[in-house]
């Protein structure tokens, strides 16, 4: 079974675990400034274009990439996570992360061919605080949940709460 672990920034540890193959990280922090505009966001969770500085794409975020995936780094996120068996997204508690996780799902729920693909782990602590090998002993602890239309609601309920659904 092929996963795929999508995380907030602080998730670098989940690389260590041995947990997926790889493991993409969120680099938007919503909790000072400006949100990102809709174009910038449009541009982040799409297809990589030529006039994209580094950062500025999904991809840039990539944790120890496989060989035989680099090639495929230049597609949308969501186009990039079918070719995944489970999807998991791992995200703490932190408000920030909380606001990661939203926007995320706020942007995969237009993505109906991944639904079933998605699990969801709220774990306990901030994961820059775990070691990869701890991460990966305390995994079969750490609650799965199932992605359905409930969650994308909840998400996109926060999400315009926040003021971030205008930016899809």
């Amino acid at each position: 079974m092929k996963r795929l672990i999508l995380t907030s920034s602080s998730g670098s540890e989940l690389a260590q675990s041995g947990l997926a193959e790889l493991v993409i990280s969120s680099s938007f922090h919503f909790e000072w400034g400006p949100l990102p505009s809709p174009e910038k966001l449009a541009a982040y969770f799409g297809a990589r274009s030529a006039n994209l500085r580094p950062g500025d794409h999904w991809s840039d975020w990539g944790i120890r990439w496989p060989k035989d995936i680099k090639d495929r780094k230049h597609l949308p996120l969501a186009d990039f996570c079918q070719q995944y068996d489970v999807v998991e997204l791992w995200f703490a508690r932190a408000p920030r992360d909380q606001l990661q996780l939203v926007c995320l799902l706020d942007h995969l729920s237009s993505c109906s061919a991944l639904t079933r693909k998605l699990r969801l782990r709220l774990v306990a602590s901030e994961l820059t605080t775990e070691r990869g090998e701890d991460l990966a002993a305390s995994e079969p602890h750490i609650d799965v949940v199932r992605i359905t239309a409930r969650e994308f609601e909840t998400a996109r309920l926060a999400a315009y709460g926040c003021g971030v659904t205008a930016m899809f």
